[in-house]
């Protein structure tokens, strides 16, 4: 399916129209998006599991939806990166369900969250873009293997991502 098959209208707009799906604003997206973390998280108590968890919904999410994954990933970009944009505020979001429960080795910054969050959220910016995002798969490893890395290191973040 061609994304870009109509226009894109501001952030607080209608939304972003993908032909057959709808239109879907920021807000109504990331309210869903979120949902969809938070619940599928819920039933795990180790840390890295809710993070596989939660890149798994979140994957499956923009990949069965596109006109929200438009309306996150690339309208709520609109005012640009660090200028009090929507995607900064998503990003913001994630960051703190990211460093809930996150292990804080004496070398880590919390400001690692947020960078964490923002590389995948380029990632998956990248495929929605290109209307790539179902090769992304169920969770994508790579993905959770960036997220794991900082916090529990190489070999752990490997044992992780191949878990998915």
């Amino acid at each position: 399916m061609d994304l870009f098959a109509e226009g894109t209208e501001a952030p607080g707009g209608i939304g972003y129209a993908v032909a057959g799906e709808g239109t879907r604003t920021f807000d109504e997206a990331i309210s869903e998006i979120e949902g969809a973390v938070v619940d599928s998280c819920a039933g795990h108590e180790e840390w890295p599991a809710r993070v596989v968890a939660g890149i798994t919904a979140a994957v499956e999410f923009v990949a069965a939806e596109p006109a929200a994954a438009r309306a996150l990933a690339i309208d709520s970009r609109w005012h640009g990166v660090g200028q009090g944009s929507d995607y900064d505020g998503m990003i913001d979001r994630f960051a703190g369900l990211l460093g809930s429960g996150a292990p804080r080795p004496d070398r880590l910054p919390a400001s690692i969250d947020a960078s964490v969050v923002s590389m995948i959220a380029s990632v998956v910016s990248c495929h929605v873009r290109t209307g790539t995002v179902e090769t992304l798969g169920g969770g994508d490893p790579d993905l959770v293997f960036l997220a794991l890395l900082p916090y529990v290191g190489f070999a752990e973040a490997g044992r992780w991502s191949a878990s998915v």
